[in-house]
């Protein structure tokens, strides 16, 4: 039925049709950002647009959890860095090193 009135967008989307009985026909529909809907301004307390900030809210809450989730999944899956075991091994070599010279020394005495 919708196909029929209105040219429907090929990539997925949300469509809104307001109600004509919504506010006497008054509906208002906009597009705006989940920035936007964050940023808080005085006259944001109304009751009309808590739904809408709670959503917000939640949403947001919501994209840094899955968000957060994705990176620590590549970090784990992340292979160790080489250069780091070569390191290592460069630091116990020389750490054996001086402590062949702090014997030699001894030994000397």
């Amino acid at each position: 039925q919708l196909e029929k009135r209105f040219t429907l967008p090929e990539a997925p989307s949300i469509i809104v049709h307001p109600n004509t009985a919504a506010k006497s026909g008054k509906f208002d529909c906009s597009v705006m950002s989940l920035s936007v809907l964050l940023d808080y301004r005085p006259e944001d307390n109304k009751e009309h647009s808590f739904e809408v900030s709670l959503f917000a809210e939640l949403f947001n809450e919501m994209l840094m959890r899955d968000f957060g989730f994705t990176i620590y999944k590549s970090l784990m899956s992340a292979p160790n860095k080489v250069e780091d075991d070569k390191k290592d091994k460069k630091k116990d070599d020389k750490k054996d090193k001086d402590d062949k010279k702090d014997k030699e020394g001894q030994e000397e005495r």
